[in-house]
């Protein structure tokens, strides 16, 4: 029988609150000796650096996108919006891309290593998240859909004991769009319709399935002075992202 429903979890910023981990592991990365063939020079000297990185948080897409964040800071280049974010990514090169992508993963790795319960308390899962995620965890119609790297997730889901399977912890590349994912879902016959929430807004923007309901919540990595004015992005609170779980009933 084919569900009626499926959900679609982002991780960082719905699930859990990483953005000290990502901190912790942006500056650890232009830190480690692997740098050296990084063309850059990061004092980490900068003031008011953690406040700076939490507002330009909202522009993350990628995990090489936290150094070129990091990048922004120590320059003091001017960045408004998400436009502004992506020319300044847009403008490096693939090598240094692929480059920073290693370096940030290689020290989220060893910091894992060398600091277990120190790495964990720095990905805390969001409070009112916890508890349903334990309970509709084992149902086959939710799936987490993160560019987190899977096996990150799998830890901190042991650790908090969230109990899922693998196979609905899906790492959504860069060759195809959080949209195209559910999209290919639903046509796959795995549900009839799905809903998706992330706090990313470009993963929600332009969804013309109307199978398919987009939600940005508002405890996450957001900028709630300038929320999307798009009709069909639903803005949600912690009580209805409870209202939206229960749907798995």
């Amino acid at each position: 029988m084919i569900p009626k429903l499926i959900l679609f979890l982002d991780f960082d910023g719905v699930i859990c609150d990483s953005v000290s981990e990502c901190f912790d592991s942006s500056i650890a990365a232009f830190r480690m000796k692997e740098s050296n063939s990084v063309n850059i020079s990061f004092t980490g000297n900068t003031p008011g650096l953690h406040e700076r990185f939490l507002k330009l948080r909202p522009f993350i897409r990628n995990s090489e996108d936290y150094l070129f964040l990091l990048e922004i800071i120590e320059y003091n280049i001017e960045i408004k919006n998400q436009a502004d974010f992506d020319r300044f990514v847009a403008g490096k090169t693939t090598d240094t891309k692929k480059e920073y992508k290693k370096l940030f993963y290689d020290a989220r790795s060893s910091n894992l290593a060398r600091d277990s319960e120190r790495w964990y308390g720095l990905n805390p899962i969001y409070q009112h998240i916890i508890e349903p995620l334990r309970v509709y965890a084992s149902n086959p119609s939710l799936y987490i859909l993160s560019t987190k790297r899977s096996d990150f997730i799998v830890h901190i889901f042991g650790k908090n004991d969230v109990r899922m399977e693998h196979d609905r912890i899906l790492f959504a590349g860069e060759k195809e769009k959080k949209l195209e994912i559910v999209r290919r879902f639903l046509d796959k016959g795995i549900g009839e319709k799905a809903i998706f929430v992330d706090d990313q807004v470009d993963h929600l923007i332009a969804n013309s399935d109307s199978r398919i309901t987009v939600c940005l919540p508002l405890w996450g990595y957001i900028d709630k002075n300038n929320l999307p004015s798009d009709d069909l992005i639903q803005i949600i609170d912690e009580d209805r992202m409870m209202e939206i779980f229960r749907l798995l009933d």
